[in-house]
C-alpha cells in the first residue's frame, strides 16, 4: 500500500472555490491531506467538493469539508475550524 506524503495532515484552503485555491485543494487531497475548503462563493465550493468526490475511491479516499464564509469574519473562521476538528 502506498503511503501518501500528506497522510494524517489537515489543511485549511482559503479561496478554494476556484483558481489556485481549488488546484491546491485537489493536489493536497490527492497527496493524502484532509482539506477544509473555505470561500464565500458557495457554488464554487460545491464544485470543488464535487471534483474531490469524483476523484475519491474506496482505495484512496479524498477527505474534505467545505464552509461558505467571509474570511474577514473572525468568528465564522473560528467556527469552521472548530467544526472541522470535530468532523475529522
Amino acid at each position: 500500500m502506498e503511503t501518501k506524503r500528506l497522510s494524517g495532515t489537515n489543511l485549511i484552503i482559503t479561496g478554494a472555490a476556484s483558481g489556485i485555491g481549488r488546484a491546491s485543494a485537489l493536489r493536497f487531497a490527492q497527496d493524502g491531506a484532509t482539506v477544509i475548503l473555505l470561500d464565500r462563493n458557495q457554488q464554487g465550493l460545491e464544485e470543488t467538493q464535487s471534483l474531490l468526490s469524483a476523484q475519491s475511491t474506496p482505495e484512496t479516499p479524498l477527505r474534505a469539508s467545505h464552509f461558505t464564509i467571509d474570511l474577514t469574519d473572525e468568528y465564522a473562521v473560528k467556527e469552521a475550524v472548530e467544526t472541522s476538528a470535530r468532523i475529522w
